[in-house]
């Protein structure tokens, strides 16, 4: 009996050595996964560019007030760059994002699944998204940036980790209670974030802390949050493309 119980002390250590491990590894493999989901949307967002004349695609064929169903994500759709987007899958659903994460209302707002992942819209001067609405505020035509547009590919966010904090996003700080889906992330405003802009449309850091995007040269790279709350490198073309 005593040989027994040492042996079930000995495993209950051992397991307790191990379960850590085991769920860093877990953790880890999540965050190549969001690597690897970034990269091949990242790929299809430049695959759609070189088939339509250098210009990125539309956030939408219209305009915040008079949006369409037609959002970015369709244009990549419907060219077969990518696994469509219009049902759930594991290329553009981030791993770490759960069914909860979900809101309905989000879904059927913008037609979509919406699994986790989005690109740079500027909510101020919409006309300096990278991915920005096809007409202007006043319904002028603005149509697609063109990639020359941008002379900092390599430095500039593309598409990534995004979703809305679930405390409401009012303080200026990494959330604790992680995010819901949202469509795109919007450019904080450096010295507070995202707290005297909309709250919402943050860059999601569902990673440890760190949120997984691609940049518009098409490389993926893993960010921690006060890197990009605080705009390091000007990473969301606040000041310059």
């Amino acid at each position: 009996m005593i040989e027994l119980l040492v042996v079930i002390a000995i495993i209950a250590i051992l397991a307790a050595m191990l379960l850590p491990a085991l769920a860093a590894a877990k953790t880890k493999a999540k965050g190549i996964a969001c690597t690897s989901n970034n990269k091949q949307i990242g790929l299809a967002i430049m695959m759609y560019v070189g088939d339509n004349a250098d210009t990125l695609p539309p956030l939408n064929s219209a305009n915040f007030a008079t949006h369409t169903t037609n959002w970015w994500f369709t244009y990549i759709n419907s060219g077969n760059y990518i696994t469509a987007s219009t049902t759930t899958n594991n290329v553009w659903r981030c791993p770490m994002v759960q069914n909860a994460d979900i809101l309905s209302g989000t879904v059927a707002y913008y037609d979509s699944p919406c699994e986790g992942y989005g690109p740079l819209e500027d909510t101020v001067n919409p006309q300096n998204g990278i991915i920005r609405y096809y007409l202007s505020l006043t319904g002028t035509f603005e149509g697609g940036r063109k990639m020359n547009t941008i002379m900092r590919t390599s430095q500039i966010w593309l598409e990534g980790d995004i979703g809305d904090p679930k405390t409401g996003g009012n303080i200026n700080q990494l959330p604790a209670s992680g995010y819901y889906t949202d469509i795109t992330v919007i450019k904080p405003i450096v010295g507070s974030g995202w707290t005297t802009v909309p709250s919402y449309k943050q860059a999601a850091c569902r990673h440890n802390g760190r949120a997984v995007f691609s940049f518009c040269d098409g490389h993926v790279e893993s960010w921690k949050w006060s890197d990009l709350e605080t705009d390091v490198n000007d990473v969301f073309a606040v000041n310059s493309f």
